[in-house]
């Protein structure tokens, strides 16, 4: 299986990832898309692609870290995206207390006009910003990429899959009251559809990981009716496809 989006380079897994790349494996899981959150992080994630077998870097700026980047981290990021599979994670977040919108839509920009000059899929981060974030796409109609951990709607979703991109199903299909995420992952369309863990967050009081993904996996082939080898099989062949794996 392949975790479409984690963040397996995070500090707080620093006394625990070997155990979590072994546990991952054991579940089943061998390939694990990671993706960069900003310039102080991104010499951990190299090293961890030097270390460990089946990690796959992309490289960004988050929206929630823009504002402690200065303009010549984007020839910093160029530089890095020689040997990324995808340029991010970047994004929009609306929620109360990150940076303000205007400096988050400078920050994206740059990194769309510069995924698209080099012909590289994005990974996009979506909170609350639905509408500016299609907004911003439709000046970049040929890029291609994953929206991931969405938490908007299966309409709003079928917005993005219009423009080519994939939507990322993590770990909130585990929670028992997320009808949203349950409507989500029911009615997307296969063609669309990456499974992700998001880790080392996702699951509130408690660190995730990747051997979480096999659950997310049983818990939306539940919700829509089909064998989890079928939803593991099109999320696979969708990422393997985007990122060119």
């Amino acid at each position: 299986m392949i975790d479409s989006h984690c963040h397996l380079d995070d500090p707080r897994l620093d006394a625990c990832r070997g155990e979590t790349l072994e546990r991952a494996r054991r579940a089943g899981v061998t390939c694990f898309v990671v993706a960069g959150t900003g310039a102080d992080e991104w010499p951990r994630l190299q090293q961890l692609c030097r270390e460990e077998a089946g990690i796959h870097a992309a490289y960004g700026i988050h929206p929630w870290y823009c504002d402690r980047h200065q303009p010549r981290h984007l020839e910093d990021l160029d530089a890095l995206l020689d040997g990324a599979i995808a340029l991010g994670e970047c994004g929009l977040d609306a929620t109360q207390g990150k940076p303000d919108a205007d400096t988050q839509l400078w920050w994206l920009r740059r990194q769309l006009a510069l995924a698209a000059e080099r012909r590289l899929p994005v990974i996009l981060h979506c909170v609350r910003s639905t509408m500016p974030l299609l907004t911003e796409l439709h000046g970049f109609p040929e890029l291609r990429g994953v929206v991931h951990g969405f938490g908007g709607s299966l309409e709003e979703a079928r917005q993005f899959a219009m423009l080519g991109f994939h939507i990322g199903i993590g770990a909130m299909v585990l929670r028992e009251r997320a009808s949203k995420a349950h409507r989500l992952a029911a009615g997307l369309p296969l063609a669309h559809l990456m499974l992700e863990t998001d880790a080392p967050d996702g699951l509130p009081g408690e660190l995730n990981e990747p051997a979480n993904l096999p659950r997310i996996a049983d818990t939306v082939a539940a919700l829509r009716g089909q064998p989890a080898s079928a939803i593991i099989a099109a999320s696979d062949a969708n990422t393997t496809e985007l990122f060119r794996l």
